[in-house]
């Protein structure tokens, strides 16, 4: 109780609530890109087969219950224009896309270093050290957002594999659905919590141990599971049922849980802070 007591203390004092708040601003920018990423990642992987069929299915099938079916007619559309279009067009696309989406993550690298007490890398110095220094913080979070999806596109294609062998194991009692619903818990169970782990480990502007994030990562990961299942709650309850303003409820109702997990995120990278501290790190 007393590590998070100071933990609390020095949220507060780093303002860390106000950076939460404002990446949801970034999240909402680069939410529409993130999802194309990802469901462009999906068909290049396993193109042409019934996997990656059913797993944009469950894909697109996520973001109408999160969002609503009109974001997800919106992110369905575009990417069939994207897979339609030339191949220098696409290419152009999906770099734009990918800059689009590590904006975000270069964003949260600077409220990290806000909260770690380090200046910015382009604050002052010679025109070639703040050039090198800006190509390294790009390069940062576009790797950051590669590691990231490549996660998401982990979780994405073993939900669609377990959904296709309960599709074929359905005959067989007591191994069909339940295995599946069983195995999917356990694989959200350890991503999450690596996720998290690998952002506070590797976000921050000091080297952390692994023994330093994994208490946070265990919060952020479980809050961002509970928070999840809301979500989906609401969008599977509510989220179709008035129209348009059921898209609109799903994207204040999203906005208010992406405030939630990015409060919770940053908490948990205070946490990691005041834990290091204490080390001597």
């Amino acid at each position: 109780m007393q590590l998070l007591r100071s933990t609390w203390q020095e949220y507060e004092r780093d303002y860390a609530r106000y950076y939460a708040a404002a990446m949801v601003f970034y999240a909402l920018i680069a939410l529409v890109p993130l999802l194309l990423l990802l469901l462009a990642g999906l068909g290049f992987l396993l193109r042409h087969s019934d996997l990656v069929a059913e797993s944009a299915r469950q894909f697109l099938q996520a973001v109408e219950t999160g969002f609503g079916p009109h974001l997800r007619d919106t992110v369905e559309r575009l990417s069939e224009q994207l897979q339609q279009g030339s191949v220098v067009a696409t290419a152009i696309s999906l770099v734009g896309l990918l800059v689009t989406g590590s904006k975000l993550f270069h964003h949260l690298r600077m409220m990290f270093r806000a909260i770690w007490k380090h200046e910015s890398p382009l604050a002052s110095g010679p025109i070639i050290t703040m050039v090198w220094q800006t190509f390294l913080e790009k390069s940062k979070a576009f790797l950051v957002l590669l590691a990231s999806g490549l996660l998401l596109l982990l979780a994405f294609v073993l939900d669609g594999v377990m959904h296709w062998v309960a599709a074929r194991t359905s005959s067989v009692p007591w191994f069909g659905e339940p295995v599946a619903t069983v195995l999917a818990v356990v694989v959200l169970l350890v991503l999450a919590p690596l996720t998290f782990a690998l952002l506070f480990r590797y976000l921050p502007p000091v080297r952390l141990a692994w023994r330093h994030v994994r208490l946070a990562a265990a919060i952020c990961g479980g809050a961002w599971l509970i928070g999840f299942e809301l979500f989906a709650q609401y969008g599977a309850r509510f989220g179709t049922q008035f129209g348009a303003y059921g898209a609109l409820g799903g994207v204040l109702v999203a906005m208010l849980w992406m405030n939630v997990i990015a409060q919770v995120m940053f908490f948990g990278a205070v946490l990691c802070k005041v834990i290091s501290q204490r080390d001597g790190g």
